[in-house]
């Protein structure tokens, strides 16, 4: 290993395995399509709403990490500065959403979301990312660093693309409720999760893509658990073989994270929700000649000077309770922040 300091980096863990692994290497300067790196190994992180444009640290090599051989990583803090706003902003927007939706239907879901920022005193990212690996085993955890994107880090549920030569596979997760027997899914939160699977199933078929579904079930992650619907999509089409970008630009973002229709919920967000999502959202993961495990950003924080910022949001139908939205970004946001502070 060079002595010079890595200042590009991404360290991660898949989901149900004990391995932790690097990727150190030179950054894009800018957006560059999903598809540009086939055949390549690299991290990736994408902005919300950018469909298959992608940050990439490129490398020919994924090593396994300890940290006693990488003694001299470079953590860089963003400069960005969110606006914490009090929780009758939330509320407020969360009513209007349900009053356009009830009323105009425009759209029938948006998933509105807020930040939370917490003063931070000697923090090791390394210890939060060890203790977000062992309290969500079925998460993909990881810790991304470069010049370009900052540094963000996150342990997130939800699987946006996995594919390799054979299959390849998507859920459709949305639905939120406290992890315990008393609290059980209601109208809400099945139609909310209906919205995602309607969608994901749309786009599977103008695709001509043959796909098996499982669910819904529980997914179970910490102190919270969703609705999940697996779709596991044969690789039967060359178009499809050749590159995985095509979905993933008419997946993403999913109205797990955006809304339904898309279109309307995506404007209706970026006037009322009050700032620049960043990656919160988008989706990470890694890519290689082989196979691609990607995921959408949540449960996640920005790293700044001396704090963090925290992101969470929830889906608004029809149905939803504005208290009972906010307080499920609470609970959301207690994933990581219960292991931070």
């Amino acid at each position: 290993m060079s002595p010079e300091t890595i200042d590009a980096f991404a360290i991660f863990r898949l989901p149900h395995n004990e391995k932790t692994q690097i990727i150190s290497g030179s950054t894009c300067s800018g957006l560059i399509s999903l598809s540009a790196l086939t055949g390549e190994t690299a991290f990736i992180v994408s902005p919300f709403n950018k469909k298959d444009q992608v940050f990439a640290i490129r490398s020919g090599t994924i090593l396994d990490f300890n940290p006693l051989l990488f003694p001299d990583l470079a953590f860089h803090c963003s400069k960005n500065v969110y606006t914490d706003f009090p929780k009758q902003h939330y509320l407020s927007i969360v009513e209007k959403a349900i009053s356009q939706i009830r009323y105009t239907k425009h759209f029938d879901k948006v998933v509105l979301s807020r930040t939370k920022s917490v003063e931070l005193n000697m923090f090791n990212p390394l210890k939060l990312f060890s203790s977000l690996s062992s309290a969500y085993p079925n998460a993909f955890v990881y810790l991304v660093s470069s010049p370009e994107t900052g540094t963000w880090m996150g342990a997130t549920p939800e699987l946006l693309l996995s594919s390799n030569a054979v299959h390849s596979e998507t859920v459709a997760l949305a639905g939120t409720l406290p992890n315990n027997k008393q609290d059980q899914w209601g109208e809400k939160e099945i139609e909310e999760q209906q919205m995602v699977e309607i969608y994901i199933e749309s786009v599977l078929n103008q695709e001509s893509l043959k796909y098996v579904k499982t669910g819904p079930a529980d997914l179970i992650t910490g102190n919270i658990k969703h609705l999940q619907t697996r779709y596991q999509i044969e690789n039967s089409n060359s178009r499809f073989n050749n590159s995985a970008a095509n979905l993933i630009s008419k997946l993403n973002p999913t109205p797990a994270v955006a809304g339904m229709p898309k279109e309307y919920a995506i404007r209706f967000i970026a006037e009322n929700e009050g700032y620049n999502r960043g990656f919160y959202s988008g989706f990470v993961g890694i890519t290689r000649a082989s196979d691609q495990q990607l995921f959408v950003n949540l449960r996640c924080l920005e790293l700044q000077e001396n704090k963090a910022t925290l992101f969470a949001g929830a889906g608004i139908t029809r149905n939803s309770n504005p208290e009972s939205e906010f307080y499920e970004t609470e609970r959301k946001m207690d994933a990581i922040l219960n292991y931070l502070v």
